[in-house]
């Protein structure tokens, strides 16, 4: 994945944008995939499953949005650190982002799996449907680590002037899920058909496989991972640096998954068939967001 880095201190802004946006397209482009492929898949399961997944999204969009502004904020410190400071500066930050991006994954698992009953209770899945949303997300959240911490190494990546390989990296995530989905949903030769945990399954390891990918290219191409005990004063230093910019970053984000919350609780009460249907607009609606993303 070894790609010229753009530089992005030189030269018309509008041209540095666009060669640095275009790579990026391929990674919505891969992030999209990868959501209609567990939606067509798991239409082909039932109404059931699909109002399930459907459930599903907002939760999942809440946490994506956080793992995103984080992200958010950790590439805005790097890239203005990149061309100005030392080398260990640089390893640092890069390294206390990661630090931070575990400490909200190990935060947000614990409370998911401890809340998975109230939350979709809220957004309104009946008895009938709570068994097909535990099924998936209670696999999903031990998954958020190969979601968020990602996110925040792909960014560190882009904020080098390298925006080719993580939009590669998330295409490579999506072709790994495409393969995996019919393989765990239906069962394959000795894999037995696990439904919507084989969904849940597939997107977690086609997510670590990303991790592992961006996690290779940081330490041993960018050379920006490093071993070292952090010093709590330090480490917080570097985290309100990512928060100044990440938290209200995120706080926008919030919006979206948070008015999706709302529709899919007033959509419910048409019932299961009416929450399916908008579960699939919803991600097709995605396509639109995907060049001003």
């Amino acid at each position: 994945m070894g790609r010229e880095k753009i530089d992005i201190t030189n030269g018309p802004i509008a041209k540095v944008l666009l060669k640095l946006t275009w790579p990026m397209l391929f990674g919505m482009l891969g992030i999209m995939v990868f959501n209609l492929t567990d939606t067509f898949f798991i239409g082909k399961l039932g109404v059931q499953q699909l109002a399930a997944i459907s459930f599903t999204f907002p939760v999942v969009m809440f946490i994506n949005s956080l793992a995103l502004g984080m992200g958010i904020g950790t590439a805005s410190l790097i890239s203005r650190t990149y061309v100005s400071e030392p080398r260990k500066v640089v390893q640092k930050y890069a390294v206390d982002a990661i630090f931070l991006a575990v400490f909200v994954v190990v935060s947000f698992v614990l409370i998911g799996l401890l809340s998975i009953d109230p939350i979709f209770r809220l957004l309104g899945v009946t008895d009938e449907l709570m068994p097909f949303v535990k099924d998936y997300m209670q696999i999903w959240f031990w998954g958020v680590p190969f979601v968020v911490v990602p996110m925040v190494g792909n960014n560190i990546i882009r904020a080098t002037g390298d925006t080719f390989t993580p939009g590669m990296i998330m295409v490579f995530s999506a072709v790994v899920n495409v393969i995996l989905d019919p393989i765990l949903i239906f069962g394959w030769g000795s894999v037995p058909s696990m439904g919507l945990k084989g969904a849940a399954l597939a997107t977690v390891f086609s997510r670590a496989m990303g991790l592992v990918v961006a996690i290779y290219i940081l330490a041993f191409r960018e050379k920006l991972l490093v071993l070292y005990i952090p010093v709590l004063k330090e480490l917080w230093a570097s985290w309100k640096k990512i928060l100044y910019v990440a938290a209200p970053a995120a706080t926008g984000m919030l919006i979206t998954p948070i008015s999706m919350g709302i529709i899919t609780r007033f959509v419910s009460s048409y019932g299961k068939e009416a929450v399916a249907a908008f579960g699939i607009v919803s991600r097709i609606e995605m396509f639109i967001l995907m060049i001003v993303m």
